[in-house]
């Protein structure tokens, strides 16, 4: 009994540190490593086998959001490691110590999409 109660507590405590009444709040966790681009909206936020991943939306071109994260990250002592290019995004892979972060950035619909994950 004592593992049934323990199964259904634990994820029900995942989902609220994630989740509120509005919908997504920006991890804790996330937040520490790498800031919401200013002026996103959040539309996605999920935590798993120790992996952090958000998903953000903003007006701004891909060009900016690159450059705000490249700056924030370097002044953080993250390396980047890899950047891809494709016409409709970049992909930018960083490390620090034993830790990984990705940040893709790719227009859809006339707006831009932030995917990063951190683990």
């Amino acid at each position: 009994m004592k593992k049934i109660i323990t199964l259904i507590i634990l994820p029900l405590l995942c989902w609220t540190l994630t989740t509120s009444a509005n919908g997504f709040e920006y991890p804790t966790i996330m937040s520490g490593v790498l800031p919401a681009y200013p002026q996103s909206i959040l539309s996605g936020a999920e935590s798993s086998s120790g992996t952090v991943s958000v998903t953000l939306q903003t007006k701004d071109n891909i060009e900016k959001v690159r450059a705000y994260y490249l700056d924030y990250l370097k002044n953080h002592q993250w390396q980047l490691i890899s950047s891809m290019n494709s016409p409709d995004g970049v992909l930018m892979l960083f490390t620090k110590s034993d830790k990984s972060l990705s940040v893709y950035v790719i227009v859809e619909d006339g707006e831009t999409t932030i995917l990063a994950s951190y683990e």
